[in-house]
């Protein structure tokens, strides 16, 4: 991961809960709780590559 960490070619994906995130969050990552995730397709680009 830290080899494309800041790559713009890959966007990080965090599927956590809101409360887990509360814990530790990763202000690189686009946060989406997976609950979320249907309904939130489209701020997903789908020009990169999606780490999960």
């Amino acid at each position: 991961m830290r080899k494309v960490l800041g790559n713009d070619h890959f966007v990080f994906l965090d599927v956590r809960t809101d409360e887990e995130v509360k814990y530790l969050s990763f202000p690189f990552a686009l946060h989406i709780p997976m609950n979320e995730l249907p309904d939130r397709l489209g701020e997903v680009p789908k020009d990169k590559f999606i780490r999960v």
